[in-house]
This record gives structure tokens, sequence and C-alpha cells, in this order.
């Protein structure tokens, strides 16, 4: 088992080495090198108006992800995305990981007799002084909680989705959300906030146990 792990996370890491993101504008708000459990590998860069953007559009991705109906429809809807925002380099960076991962996933699980994994994508908000640690940039992560306290606007909510490939479902928390994962591989981006500004959480990849619990009040 141990020797199996050691082989699917070496793919992943394969698969993220080539697609290291550096951005030249701006001061960036957020420089790391990805971190795993074998050392550090390459680097990704963020500035704010990268967030910036992320903020604006990922949000439109998630409801859209939130009506597929099939693996196929996901990619179809991921990649009409990728067509609509061609020009914007750091959803061009997340999208395409996404792709490759969300195929990675799909076809590292056809060669498992007991397919155990789901497939998770998260964006959420945190008030500074419950947010944990400080910027982190990952690709393997053995135990990972996130809690989110809800909207960073009047507009813009928290927000989960749940893919179980095999066969094919979805469930999504929105707003005000704790969670617990373990053996995430995939890409975790965590900006730690200010006074008066929220932490951002982000990330997308498969894990082996995923429990997700929506806090929201009910109307």
């Amino acid at each position: 088992m141990i020797k199996k792990k050691g082989i699917i996370a070496t793919a992943v890491i394969l698969l993220f080495i080539g697609l290291a993101f550096n951005p030249v504008t701006a001061q960036p708000a957020l420089k790391e090198r990805l971190e795993t459990n074998t050392g550090k590998i390459t680097s990704v860069q963020l500035t704010d108006h990268d967030f910036a953007i992320m903020e604006k559009y990922l949000p439109a991705l998630f409801e859209r992800m939130k009506s597929a109906a099939s693996l196929p429809s996901l990619m179809d809807i991921i990649n009409d995305f990728l067509a609509e925002h061609s020009r914007k380099p750091v959803l061009v960076f997340v999208l395409k990981l996404l792709i490759q991962a969300i195929d990675f996933d799909y076809k590292i699980n056809q060669l498992r007799p007991l397919r155990t994994t789901a497939f998770i994508m998260s964006w959420g908000f945190t008030n500074k002084f419950v947010a944990l640690g400080k910027n982190k940039v990952n690709i393997i992560r053995p135990i990972t909680g996130w809690y989110y306290s809800g909207k960073s606007s009047l507009i813009l909510n928290s927000r989960t989705i749940i893919f179980d490939l095999y066969p094919f479902s979805i469930r999504t928390l929105t707003g005000r959300q704790v969670g617990l994962m373990t053996d995430f591989i995939g890409l975790y981006i965590h900006r730690s906030g200010t006074i008066t500004d929220k932490a951002i959480t982000f990330f997308f990849g498969y894990a082996h146990t995923i429990r997700g619990f929506d806090l929201s009040p009910r109307s």
C-alpha cells in the first residue's frame, strides 16, 4: 500500500512540475515553492491581482460545475470556461491544471480494484483571527482541515464541491462550513489575511477521505 501511494504521489509531482506559474506583474502577494514530503519542487508566485481575478471568476465556474451530470459534461464545462477566459493567465494556469488533475484521478482509479478517492475543489474565506498558519502552497497534505466563515463580501460566498466519479455524483457546500480530508494530493494554496482582509484558501485535487459539514443557517 505504501509503495502504491509513493508511485501515485510521484506521478502527481511530475504532473505539477511542468506547470509552475510565475507572473511578472506587481509584487507577489504569495511567493512559495511547492513543497512535498520529498522536498522542494518548483516555485509558484501569485499577486494580489491574480487573487482578485480568481475571486471574480472562479465562483462562476463553481456554479457551472454544479450542473454537471457526468464526467464528460464536467470536462466540457471546464474547457468552455477555459476558452472564454484564455487571456487571463492565472485562470489558464488553474484550469489546465484542474483538467489534468481530474483526468489523472480518473485514469489512475481505473487501475485500482477499489476506488476509494473523491475529487474536491474548494474556495473559501476565513476571518484573520481564526485563520491558521502563514502563506502555503502544497501538493501533498496528509491531513487537512478547513473552516470557512462564509462570505468575503455581500455577494461572494465560500464554496466546496466534492465529486465522486464512480459513479458520478456531486455534493456542494456553500457559505459557512468545516471539513477534514486525509491523503490529499493536488494543489493547495492558503493566503494569510490581514486585520481588514480575510484569509483565502483554495485547493483542488483528490483525497482518500473527505468529510464536510455545512454550518450556514437555514432559511
